[in-house]
This record gives C-alpha cells, sequence and structure tokens, in this order.
C-alpha cells in the first residue's frame, strides 16, 4: 500500500494536473514522456530492474528543479519518462503483497496530497517533500523478473480497449470539466471526497465476495448520471456532475487496478495499462482543451459512453457464441461418444453370449 500511495500522492499533487504544476499546457508533455517510458519497458521488460534506480533518482532530482530553473516543457517531459519506473514499480507492489487491501492506497494517496495542499509552507518545500517520497521504493525493494510472457493474453487486450474508452472522458475531464469547476467553486477540492467514497466501496464489493464487474457498472452509471445532471443550466448541477464524474474514476482506477493485478507477468501487464490509460487521457485532453465548451464537452463525453456500451453488447455478443459454439460442439461429442459406448456394450455382450454357450456346450460336441 505504502509504493501505491506514494505514486498516487506524488502524481495528484504533481504532474497530473495537481496543485503544484504551474501551467495545465504542461499536462501533456508529462503524458508523453510516461506513455514512452511505459511503452518501452513493455517491449523491453529486462530494463526495467536495471534502471529503475537510477531512473527513480533523476524523478526525484527534476521533481525537486523543476521550480527553480527554466525549460519546464523539456524537464517535465524528461519526468514523466523516468516516472514510467515509479508507476510500475507501484503496480509491482500490489502484486508482491499478495493482498487487495493494498488497492487503499488510491484513497490515501489522494488524501496525503489534499494535506500536502493546505500545509503552511512554501512550494519549493513541498517539491522537496515529493522528491523524498519517489525515493521510496529505492528503499530495500526487491522484483523478480521470472514471469511468463503476456504477449498473447487477448483477454487483457479485450478490456485495455474498453477501459481506453472510458478513460477518454478523464482526458475530458483534466482538459474542460476540472477547470470549468475550479473556475467558478471555492471548493474545489470536495471532489476528492467522492473519490475516496468511491474507492472504499469498490473495497467493500470485494470483500463481500459480489461480482467485480459491479465495480465497472458502478463507474459507467456515474458517468451517465453526471452527463446527465451537467446538461441543467444551473451551478450547483455543474459542480455536482464533476463530482460524480470523480466518482466514476474511483470506481475505474480500482477496477484497472484489479484486472492487471491478476495478471501473472505484473510489469509488462501495469506498463501496458497504465500507457493505454495515459494515451487515453491525453487525447481526451486535447479534445477538450481545443473546444472546452460544455455543450461540446458534455457532446463527446456522451459518444464516448455509448460507443462503451456499443463496445460492451458486442464483446458479449462475442462471448455468447463462443460458449454456444462450445455447447454444441460438446453435445456432438456427447452424441458420438454415447452412440461409440452403445456400441461397445453391445459387442460386451454379444462376447459374454457366446462365453457363456461356449462353456454349456459338451465337450464331445464341441469336436
Amino acid at each position: 500500500m505504502l509504493l501505491l500511495s506514494a505514486f498516487v500522492f506524488w502524481l495528484i499533487s504533481f504532474p497530473m494536473a495537481g496543485f503544484l504544476l504551474s501551467d495545465p499546457i504542461l499536462l501533456p508533455y508529462f503524458l508523453i514522456g510516461h506513455i514512452t517510458g511505459l511503452f518501452t519497458i513493455y517491449l523491453l521488460p529486462h530494463l526495467f530492474k536495471i534502471a529503475y534506480p537510477y531512473f527513480l533518482a533523476l524523478t526525484s532530482l527534476l521533481t525537486f528543479l523543476l521550480p527553480f530553473t527554466g525549460f519546464a516543457e523539456i524537464k517535465i517531459t524528461f519526468i514523466g519518462f523516468f516516472s514510467a519506473f515509479f508507476a510500475v514499480i507501484a503496480g509491482v507492489s500490489l502484486k508482491s503483497a499478495g493482498t487487495q487491501l493494498t488497492f487503499l492506497g488510491l484513497a490515501l494517496g489522494n488524501l496525503s496530497a489534499l494535506v500536502l495542499k493546505f500545509m503552511p509552507v512554501s512550494d519549493n518545500t513541498k517539491f522537496l517533500v515529493l522528491s523524498v517520497v519517489v525515493l521510496l521504493p529505492s528503499i530495500n525493494y526487491r522484483t523478480s523478473l521470472n514471469y511468463p510472457p503476456l504477449l498473447r493474453d487477448k483477454f487483457l487486450l479485450y478490456i485495455l480497449s474498453l477501459l481506453f474508452l472510458m478513460y477518454l472522458i478523464g482526458g475530458l475531464m483534466y482538459g474542460g470539466f476540472v477547470r470549468l469547476l475550479e473556475e467558478s467553486s471555492d471548493l474545489p477540492w470536495i471532489k476528492l471526497a467522492f473519490y475516496v467514497i468511491s474507492v472504499l466501496a469498490s473495497y467493500f464489493i470485494l470483500i463481500r465476495k459480489l461480482p467485480e464487474e459491479l465495480i465497472l457498472l458502478l463507474s459507467i452509471i456515474s458517468f451517465v448520471f453526471s452527463f446527465t445532471i451537467m446538461h441543467l443550466d444551473i451551478k450547483p448541477a455543474m459542480y455536482m456532475g464533476i463530482y460524480l464524474l470523480e466518482l466514476g474514476f474511483g470506481f475505474l482506477d480500482f477496477y484497472l487496478l484489479l484486472v492487471l493485478y491478476k495478471k501473472e507477468n505484473p510489469i509488462q501487464a501495469f506498463a501496458l495499462g497504465f500507457s493505454i490509460v495515459c494515451l487515453a487521457i491525453l487525447m481526451g485532453y486535447f479534445v477538450a482543451f481545443f473546444g472546452s465548451v460544455k455543450d461540446l464537452l458534455l457532446a463527446v463525453g456522451n459518444l464516448i459512453l455509448l460507443s462503451v456500451l456499443i463496445y460492451i453488447v458486442v464483446l458479449n455478443f462475442q462471448r455468447l457464441s463462443i460458449k454456444t459454439s462450445v455447447h454444441d460442439s460438446s453435445k456432438v461429442e456427447d452424441l458420438a461418444s454415447s452412440e461409440e459406448d452403445k456400441e461397445l456394450q453391445k459387442k460386451e455382450l454379444c462376447r459374454e453370449f457366446l462365453s457363456e454357450l461356449n462353456q454349456n456346450i459338451p465337450e464331445h460336441k464341441k469336436s
């Protein structure tokens, strides 16, 4: 839980449109570097174990130096690349812990970011705190690379395709909805409470052994209600709509970790999963950034949700057809095997009859 909390704390406070990010335009630079780093780890997983201590140190150093020197775009791009190793370490630590209790690090990391925001210290001191947090995985951290390859996991690709569509809404949120909220609300951080509630609710679903798909369903329902409420032209409706977006992303982030947690190769699984999520956020961010009008954002969001629902229906039909074909083929096999069994039984009965008949014939008549 500690490493996931540390990563989320650093991410939410700084590069992912955090309160320490001086200019929102820097977010795409971070995402481009982060996607590149994550995909590099996916393609070259053995590089991860060799390079992560050095890249953590570089991430820490650049985090500390960002407010002091120029070339912010270049530095945050490199921060994005190097911090990909921080992200994967946080993911692999969940697998190493062997318990889903560690998923609550999502909530703890967000709460820690809120505490840091209101600490009565300078921003430079806050950057120093974040740079120290980045180094936490270097303390007695070990991981094994003896994992089977992930390249043929078609089910993961199906799920990540669905999550890609849903995380496009995350880009809309960072690029448009959150800015609208912060421009018109004195309490933009209320949304954190909704995120924490959804993370805790997701964990409750797990410990109650309810269907895991319920978490994903609750995320979709939250998004649908969010876009519906935001169509009302009143400020409270706008606020509540954005809070419901945060609620939905709490469920969605938890479900993402749950999917990746179950894979046998966590290094490649988390690298691939996080890279696809960041790519979706980046694409959604550009759509929102160049069309930051509420009606346009809502229209795009509704189209994304429609695409998600169509994808789910098509995927379920494919699964149903596969199950039906397997069931039909098993019926044919069962019928064929039953016919073979009947023939074998007939032959066995004939042999037994002939054997008994042969025993009952007197010896002098056999000759």
